[in-house]
């Protein structure tokens, strides 16, 4: 399969061969009206015909040029294989819409229970999300592993997955499951548990959410 991916993509098939078939197509153009204007004895003959295929000739090459993209996406669903290069293997995904960071303001308290710290965080997420991870976080007992929320069966994109467990990292509401290993996994804290089933019922309101959190 790998022998049929420079037949499609390389510069004959992408740019001299669409150039070459419409300028083929203008001159065919140019010479049709050429005959029509100097047969109707029309003024300016050459003019009207060079116009014509001028035209004739972007649109051709743009109609060969939007066909070349979408035999490209056809052959690269059939093969399953990137051919161009872009990254994806058919059409590229259209980009996910980005919204806005939930704010919450988290209040701690000393292991000695005399001093509190507050401190305002950000995650991107939505509120649904947000939802949906605290449910599965709390009541299903699911692991933070990507494979249980990224990819075509999660609900984050795996970009944006671990952008939001580094910024639960950042904000101490998950912690490594292993200090030596952040293979080992990633684990909620006492604030993150308590965060996260703040979201669950309902106490903390999203996206706005200002209140304090208290372990």
């Amino acid at each position: 399969m790998e022998a049929n991916k420079p037949n499609l993509h390389n510069t004959v098939a992408g740019a001299i061969l669409p150039l070459t078939q419409s300028a083929i197509t203008a001159v065919l153009v140019f010479l049709l009206v050429l005959l029509i204007t100097v047969l109707l004895d029309w003024r300016k003959p050459l003019v009207w015909a060079s116009t014509f295929g001028l035209l004739s000739w972007f649109a051709a090459w743009l109609l060969l040029q939007t066909h070349w993209l979408w035999l490209t996406i056809r052959v690269e669903r059939l093969l399953g294989f990137d051919i161009n290069g872009d990254g994806y293997t058919g059409k590229p995904p259209q980009p996910e819409p980005t919204a806005p960071p939930i704010r919450i303001d988290l209040v701690t308290q000393s292991a000695d229970r005399k001093e509190y710290n507050q401190k305002r965080i950000s995650l991107h997420a939505t509120p649904n999300q947000l939802k949906a991870l605290a449910r599965g976080l709390i009541l299903d007992k699911k692991s933070l592993g990507e494979k249980n929320w990224a990819g075509s069966d999660g609900i984050f994109s795996l970009p944006k997955f671990r952008r939001l467990r580094d910024e639960m990292l950042a904000a101490g509401l998950i912690e490594e499951a292993s200090g030596k290993d952040h293979r080992q996994g990633y684990s909620l804290t006492a604030s993150g548990r308590a965060v996260m089933r703040k979201i669950l019922t309902n106490q903390l309101p999203l996206p706005t959410a200002t209140e304090g959190v208290n372990p």
